[in-house]
């Protein structure tokens, strides 16, 4: 069996490369790696051609993409092309589907898994072409989330795009042959009914899980508090810049890394509080991991009214339990009630109710902190890792190929 990525993976050379340049997607780069990593661990024969979307704001007006291999086999691509804003997707189209077709009679005599990992119209167009030129192919797609709830900020034509290019998806989704949902309420959303699909939440990774855990007492001198990831009003963060007003130990510190458009509020709020810190965005991940061994806890951000929320995943919960610390997080539905025991919730989504769940972890005594982290830490090591959920994803491959 052949197995083909389709994809936003790139080396990490690239990624830190195109990270200078205003490219930062780190959550999608490990979600994929984890996956991939795990599939080589099995010995599948896999190749992956890549694209990835860059901001309006990239630096160059043309994209250059590379080849490489990860393991010394594998063909691995991303696919160059230039950059010219709304017309991105029409150039990524064209150029992919041209590494596609070289790909396709290179293997056409051979039986062809194809995974997708997203829903953008342009690597979903490229599966079915090698659906139409490989008889023997079977075409997956990963959903980790839905187009409809990824940018609720969005200028009147690009609107009239994101709808165009939704009844393009759509004809385009209907051809697949299965499905990886990263929450189990987005199959009613995608109207899967008679096709074969699986929940996936996401995993951690293999090496990092055989790591040691970071304890409390390897963190500095005080309470930390650590946000990670996009920085945007729409995930709650005033809310939880307001909450550190209804803290009242003055040790406590809230630290944010990431990025976003709404960056400057921790700014305005750190002015008025200095226990609030904006460290900046780490496009090195073992960088960023070391700046999070050294808090205290860590938080994961969702409004459980928004109606996005339903079909949300945070990767970020696993991380955070992988860590070491405390994760508290608000409860929305994409996220199932086996993994409520191991986080600290936020019961009611204001800043009144953050702060009440932050100063429930600072009441807590080290023993009980400690129990609840490490059995947090085991729980995603035992059933989250890499190999566990990517084993769960070959054989739902086989289920549906045999």
């Amino acid at each position: 069996m052949k197995y083909l990525w389709i994809g936003k993976y790139a080396s990490q050379k690239k990624l830190l490369e195109a990270a200078e340049k205003g490219y930062r997607d780190p959550a999608a780069y490990q979600s994929q790696s984890n996956i991939i990593s795990a599939i080589d661990y099995y010995g599948k024969d896999l190749d992956s051609i890549n694209a990835i979307n860059v901001p309006f704001k990239y630096k160059d007006w043309f994209f250059q993409g590379e080849e490489w291999s990860r393991n010394g086999k594998s063909n691995d691509k991303l696919i160059s092309y230039p950059n010219f804003g709304y017309l991105n997707n029409l150039f990524m189209t064209i150029s992919l589907k041209r590494s596609i077709k070289k790909w396709t009679l290179i293997n056409s005599n051979q039986n062809v898994v194809v995974f997708v990992y997203g829903m953008q119209s342009h690597l979903m167009k490229a599966a079915t072409i090698v659906k139409n030129q490989i008889n023997k192919s079977t075409i997956i797609q990963i959903v980790p989330d839905l187009p409809h709830f990824m940018d609720f900020k969005q200028s009147v034509l690009k609107k009239i795009l994101k709808k165009i290019d939704w009844l393009f998806i759509s004809k385009l989704h209907s051809k697949f042959d299965g499905y990886i949902l990263y929450t189990h309420p987005m199959s009613n959303f995608l109207k899967i009914k008679k096709k074969p699909f699986m929940i996936f939440e996401g995993s951690i990774d293999l090496i990092q899980s055989k790591s040691k855990s970071k304890d409390f007492r390897d963190g500095l001198n005080k309470t930390v508090l650590m946000y990670s990831g996009r920085i945007e009003i729409k995930y709650g963060i005033e809310l939880l810049l307001k909450a550190v007003a209804c803290i009242q130990d003055m040790s406590f510190e809230l630290w944010f890394t990431g990025f976003g458009e709404d960056v400057d509020l921790i700014g305005e709020y750190g002015k008025k509080d200095p226990r609030i810190k904006y460290l900046g965005f780490y496009p090195v991940y073992e960088d960023y991991l070391e700046v999070q061994s050294q808090a205290t806890m860590l938080i994961s951000m969702r409004d459980p009214n928004e109606e996005g929320s339903s079909y949300c995943f945070p990767s970020k919960i696993l991380e955070y339990m992988l860590s070491g610390k405390i994760a508290l997080s608000s409860k929305i539905k994409g996220i199932p009630p086996e993994y409520y025991p191991y986080l600290v919730i936020i019961e009611e989504f204001s800043p009144k109710g953050i702060a009440k769940a932050i100063n429930n972890v600072c009441s807590m005594g080290f023993e009980e902190k400690e129990k609840l982290s490490l059995s947090s830490r085991d729980f995603v090591i035992k059933n989250k890792n890499s190999t566990v959920q990517t084993k769960k994803i070959l054989d739902f491959v086989e289920k549906i190929t045999t």
